[in-house]
């Protein structure tokens, strides 16, 4: 399954420029343009972890995986600081990436980013 992170960035990214439901034809091919952006945020992953995966992104992180709707496994994950470094580690990584990439494509008007700013001051 892939990691959550890598998911909400790709939404948050297919949020600001993707299709709209009104227009699914997308005769303008707007959905390419999306593709491309969201290829942005896996190539980040890529180049970090080798994968979007979270089974293999814990492995490279952990050692191994984790099956964590087992509680035996889920104990052992946060052993091992599932909860409190690794995973937050790669959700902040995630999280920055896909802001920047946000950014950088222009995606996030300036009267928006003024209003977020003065809302998480």
């Amino acid at each position: 399954s892939g990691c959550g992170a890598y998911v909400a960035g790709i939404l948050f990214l297919s949020g600001l420029q993707g299709r709209e439901r009104s227009n699914f034809a997308d005769p303008e091919r707007v959905r390419f343009v999306s593709f491309a952006t969201a290829r942005k945020l896996h190539d980040k992953y890529i180049d970090e972890f080798g994968c979007v995966n979270c089974h293999e992104i814990h492995r490279k992180i952990y050692g191994r995986p984790f099956y964590l709707p087992d509680p035996d496994e889920m104990i052992k994950f946060d052993e091992v600081g599932g909860h409190t470094t690794g995973c937050t580690m790669v959700c902040g990584k995630g999280a920055r990436w896909a802001a920047e990439i946000a950014l950088d494509e222009g995606l996030l008007p300036e009267e928006k980013l003024a209003e977020l700013s003065k809302k998480y001051a």
